[in-house]
């Protein structure tokens, strides 16, 4: 495109971005934002808003707030996609403190929640609950009980996290279930 005098406009280059985003290669794409300040085109809600959705869901809840903050700092009108992504982001980290108070910026902003923002916050609290649960199973050594929700909260689509298997391979080992918590493993 380039090479034949054609240069990218916005819609180009969120093109790109999506693209690279799609494919994992969400660093690649921001470093992009550098390359369409220099050439005068600037980005928009839907860039920025492109590049929060891929560092959440690549686990990279900091990275995804910078560029959430860039967007405030530059009074760019943040859009409910943008807010929802990194409510999200915070659900998965379990950081539902963080995901409230995000969750309420949007409300005091004029951003209305939709039926999206309510599930995100929903499965978030589930899953926060479904290892609440677990966790205290195990503490009272009911660890064939904690596996059992488990599997319960995998049936009913709440995926597990880092911290639910963390959870109960500490109860396993600890109630000297060596086996069932190499086979979780």
């Amino acid at each position: 495109m380039r090479s034949k005098g054609i240069q990218p406009d916005l819609v180009t280059y969120n093109s790109l971005v999506q693209g690279l985003c799609n494919f994992g290669r969400g660093r690649e794409a921001a470093t992009l934002l550098n390359e369409m300040e220099q050439r005068k085109v600037m980005p928009d809600v839907q860039t920025f808003s492109i590049l929060v959705d891929t560092l959440c869901k690549g686990g990279m809840l900091t990275e995804a707030r910078e560029v959430f903050d860039v967007m405030i700092q530059r009074s760019i009108d943040l859009d409910i996609f943008t807010y929802n992504s990194l409510i999200d982001g915070y659900c998965l980290q379990n950081k539902l403190d963080e995901a409230v108070k995000t969750f309420n910026m949007m409300v005091e902003k004029g951003c209305s929640p939709n039926v999206f923002s309510y599930t995100i916050l929903i499965n978030g609290y589930c899953k926060m609950t479904y290892n609440t649960l677990i966790c205290g199973l195990c503490q009272v050594e009911r660890v064939q009980t904690a596996l059992e929700l488990f599997n319960t909260m995998r049936a009913c689509g709440q995926h597990p996290n880092p911290q639910t298997y963390a959870t109960l391979l500490d109860g396993f080992f600890k109630n000297r279930r060596i086996a069932k918590a190499m086979a979780l493993f």
